[in-house]
């Protein structure tokens, strides 16, 4: 992959579970072309029981998310505010900006809370 879309993946220090296999996997244009155009790359950890972290840098600069009506947000530790997209008893999902890189962080598992996905954003390590 090409050193700025290297430069800019991030991947948290802390996970809310022990993870047994970690993918890495991007989108491309033209679709799976490592040299092509990368819109997002994204790293998988899972726990071979259900639990799921995805946690997804958003490349291109034009990255288009749907913000219509209001907005639930948050902040981390460092003041950034973060846009709580889905919570539920299964999934947890937000997502950040920061020096012009969009993040989002996926958690699936019923165990567990929006404090265990906002203690992995503030872990990240950009």
């Amino acid at each position: 992959m090409p050193k700025d879309v290297q430069q800019k993946m991030a991947a948290p220090e802390e996970l809310p579970f022990q993870p047994k296999d970690v993918q890495l996997t991007y989108a491309a244009e033209p679709a799976g072309d490592p040299k092509g155009d990368i819109l997002h790359t994204e790293f998988a950890y899972g726990n071979e029981k259900g639990a799921v972290l995805r946690v997804t840098t958003f490349q291109n600069k034009n990255a288009n998310f749907n913000d219509e009506g209001e907005k639930k947000t948050t902040e981390l530790k460092d003041g950034t505010e973060v846009v709580i997209e889905a919570e539920s008893s299964d999934i947890k999902s937000i997502r950040w900006s920061k020096d012009d890189v969009y993040y989002g962080m996926m958690l699936m598992g019923s165990e567990f809370k929006m404090e265990d996905l906002l203690k992995s954003a503030n872990s990240m390590d950009y």
